[in-house]
């Protein structure tokens, strides 16, 4: 099985000069907890999760973490597959990185895809 067949085609994304509100927004609007960054041409740069913006945040005022550019929170090197690797390469990133998704990227750069540890499961279980 193929990262193609195991994913969530279409990815939640923001640009790369929003605001973490935007991310937020985006997050609730798609029912996701991370969201890809893309440049003005589509190029993926990187992603934002929940856990990114919990870092970011200050307990005393929580709400300051809305103002911060999408940049000062998000991650430049998050996990990336190639739409041919196998389920076994997918699952080893996983693991490797510590991650629960990893993003599809097309050969042009742009976000296309996500994979999640429940896709990998779901599988798992159908063919266990």
């Amino acid at each position: 099985m193929k990262a193609r067949d195991l994913a969530t085609l279409g990815v939640a994304q923001v640009p790369f000069d929003a605001k973490v509100k935007d991310v937020v927004r985006e997050m609730v609007k798609a029912g996701v907890h991370g969201v890809a960054v893309v440049s003005e041409d589509g190029t993926f740069m990187g992603v934002v999760e929940q856990e990114h913006i919990l870092e970011a945040m200050d307990p005393e005022n929580p709400e300051e973490v809305l103002d911060l550019p999408v940049e000062e929170v998000m991650d430049e090197e998050p996990a990336i597959v190639d739409p041919e690797d196998d389920l076994e390469t997918v699952l080893r990133l996983m693991k490797d990185e510590g991650v629960t998704r990893v993003f599809i990227v097309s050969c042009e750069g742009r976000p296309v895809g996500v994979v999640s540890l429940t896709d990998v499961l779901r599988v798992v279980s159908e063919e266990g």
